[in-house]
Formats: C-alpha cells, sequence, structure tokens
C-alpha cells in the first residue's frame, strides 16, 4: 500500500518526473510508479499488470502520464490504460488525471496520435471521475510527428490558403549553442511562407558580445527568431526569456520556457500557448499554428 495520495505513473520519464517535480514543489510527496525500480520511486508495471494494486493501495489521485510513443505504443497506453482504472476502482482511487496531446483527434495519420486518442476513450469510459488535460508536445525538426503535421496542412489550409496573411514566428531551443538552429528557423520560415503567412523576426539586437556577459534574450545573434540555449541536465526551463510574439499587436506569444522548437501564430487574442491547457478557439498548438 503506497503512503502517498497521489500516485503519478511514469513518474521516472521525461514528462512524469515534471508532474512529481512540480507537486514537490507544492510540498505535496506523491508517489512515483515505474517499472524500472529505480531507488524512490514504487515498482509496478503497466505492461504486465505486476505490482499495481499494492502501488494504488491508500491513493486518491492518479496522474497518469506513462507513455511510450517510440515502441510499444499500443500495449503501454492502451493496454496499460485498460488495466489501471479497473484496479484503481476497485482500491477506492476517486479521481485520474490523464495527460494528453492537443490536436490528437484531427492528425489520425500519426500512429501514435491514434494509440493516444484510443487511450482517451478508455479514461472516458472508465467507472471513475476523470479529467483529460490535452497539453502541447515540443515538436523536433525532422521528426515524424513534425513532418506528419505539415503533411496533414495541405488539405484544405494549403490549398485554401486557409492561414494567408496570419502573422507566424518562430523559435528554436536545444542544449548545443550551435544545434543548427538557423535550418530549424529557415524550415519553419518556409513552411509559414507556403502558406502565405507574414514572418514576424526577432527585433532584437544580438547581445552577449563582450567579455563581461549580458542577459540579454538575442544572446545568440539570431534575426530570423528566437534562439534559445539551455543545458542538457537542466532542460527548456533554465532558457533565456524569448521575446517572441511582443513585437505584432495582437500575436500570440512564445511560451516564457520554450520547448525544443515551433512555430507560433496570431491568435483571436493574445495568448500563452504553453501555459494553459487549450481550450475552443485557441490556436490548434500540436504544430503551433491554428487549426482553422
Amino acid at each position: 500500500m503506497s503512503d502517498a495520495e497521489i500516485l503519478v505513473t511514469g513518474g521516472a520519464g521525461i514528462l512524469g518526473s515534471k508532474v512529481v517535480g512540480r507537486l514537490r514543489s507544492a510540498s505535496i510527496e506523491p508517489g512515483v510508479l515505474s517499472h524500472s525500480n529505480r531507488p524512490g520511486t514504487i515498482r509496478g508495471d503497466l505492461l504486465t499488470g505486476e505490482g499495481l494494486e499494492a502501488a494504488v493501495g491508500g491513493v486518491d489521485t492518479i496522474v497518469h502520464c506513462a507513455s511510450s510513443p517510440f515502441r510499444k505504443a499500443h500495449q503501454t497506453d492502451v493496454e496499460g490504460t485498460e488495466r489501471l482504472p479497473a484496479i484503481a476502482s476497485q482500491a477506492g482511487v476517486s479521481h485520474v488525471v490523464y495527460v494528453s496531446i492537443v490536436g490528437i483527434d484531427r492528425v489520425q495519420s500519426y500512429p501514435y496520435y491514434r494509440v493516444k486518442l484510443e487511450t482517451e476513450r478508455l479514461i472516458e469510459g472508465s467507472p471513475i471521475p476523470h479529467t483529460i488535460l490535452r497539453a502541447t508536445r515540443p515538436t523536433y525538426m525532422g521528426s515524424a510527428e513534425l513532418k506528419v503535421f505539415m503533411e496533414e496542412t495541405l488539405r484544405p489550409r494549403f490549398l485554401e490558403q486557409r492561414w494567408k496573411d496570419k502573422l507566424a514566428a518562430g523559435f528554436t531551443n536545444s542544449a548545443g549553442k550551435s544545434g543548427d538552429k538557423l535550418l530549424v528557423l529557415q524550415q519553419l520560415a518556409g513552411f509559414a511562407a507556403q502558406h502565405g503567412m507574414v514572418w514576424v523576426t526577432l527585433g532584437q539586437l544580438p547581445g552577449w558580445q563582450t567579455s563581461a556577459g549580458s542577459a540579454d534574450e538575442n544572446r545568440l545573434a539570431s534575426f530570423l527568431g528566437l534562439m534559445a540555449q539551455s543545458n542538457a541536465d537542466q532542460g527548456p526551463d533554465l532558457a533565456p526569456l524569448p521575446a517572441t510574439g511582443r513585437r505584432p499587436s495582437g500575436s500570440a506569444s512564445a511560451s516564457a520556457r520554450p520547448p525544443t522548437a515551433g512555430l507560433v501564430a496570431a491568435c483571436p487574442r493574445r495568448c500563452r500557448l504553453h501555459e494553459r491547457p487549450w481550450s475552443k478557439g485557441d490556436p490548434d498548438t500540436t504544430g503551433m499554428i491554428p487549426g482553422t
């Protein structure tokens, strides 16, 4: 039986560890479910069900972050999630929070999105009260996910030029100070141009040009869009604050803590794309482009 009131599945993973950190910063010590049996975690395997009954015992809320986008996705996300609510219900768990992805119902050509959508349906059909939070994902230049998104915009958005004259701006972040960041921004700018969008440059002079250093946002001296750098052992939360989106009135703002790469575009009202859940009327941030 767990001593924690909140259990985070996949709590040792990329997403789950961030959730665990946020809870601890709020003086909440969650249980961390992991199949790896790392120190400080609770052993449990969604693939086999081993250890799940003991893990959820005494737990009030489960934050379900466990996922496997690259291998065994269906077994982990769908079959594992199918096991979890049944066991949790018997243990008296009162709420399940499932972290999903914005736009998964619109890009069904991407297999992982189909898996996530199927998992959502399982959560919705479970006997336990639930919350499904669709969050945005970082996009990685050259990844299948970003390429699928770009291809999906052909019909009807590109053919009907639905995004014509919308404002667009780009940002990128990586551990390396170069990391081919310019190529990233060029690809995003080219994509926006194909859709007839108006590209907004960064509009800042380069900084970080003296031996004294500086806290300038444009320390990597970019003009096409924001280039940020964050150490690999610290993650993008410590990247410099971007200025992208502050120049044009009414345009969207990039997150104050940028993900790896993305495109931001004008939306009906000022918003921070990554700082709150998506709601009707906001841009489809699957690819950081309005889904109109």
